[in-house]
């Protein structure tokens, strides 16, 4: 049995020549394993760790939070504000807004949530 670093990593596969084979590989070793169908890359993680685990392993429970792919579901989904950026149909249950997957419309969303943050 492999042991994994308690430590919240994530990397990312972004040429393989099998990825189902990969994938497999990595469930079994007991890793979550992500698919970037749209971007043919694959994410693979420790046991079970995400983004939502790993901002309240470093104690963040208040938050807003953007993500774009089906690997952001439980950030998103417990986030105060959540924005989905694009249209992943994984994410249309969890998402307070969308914005389209361009700069400007992620940097208008961004001032929108800033404009509305309560004064210190």
């Amino acid at each position: 049995m492999h042991r994994f670093s308690p430590a919240v990593v994530k990397f990312l596969v972004v040429d393989v020549t099998d990825m189902t084979a990969l994938a497999e590989s990595a469930r079994v070793l007991g890793m979550t394993v992500n698919h970037h169908l749209d971007e043919a890359i694959i994410g693979l993680a420790p046991g079970i760790t995400n983004k939502w685990e790993a901002l309240t392993s470093l104690g963040i429970d208040q938050y807003n939070a953007f993500g774009n792919d089906i690997n952001d579901l439980d950030l998103l989904r417990n986030a105060q504000h959540s924005v989905r950026v694009g249209t992943h149909p994984g994410l249309d249950d969890v998402a307070h807004v969308t914005a389209a997957p361009d700069p400007e419309a992620v940097a208008a969303e961004i001032s929108r949530l800033a404009a509305a943050a309560p004064a210190d």
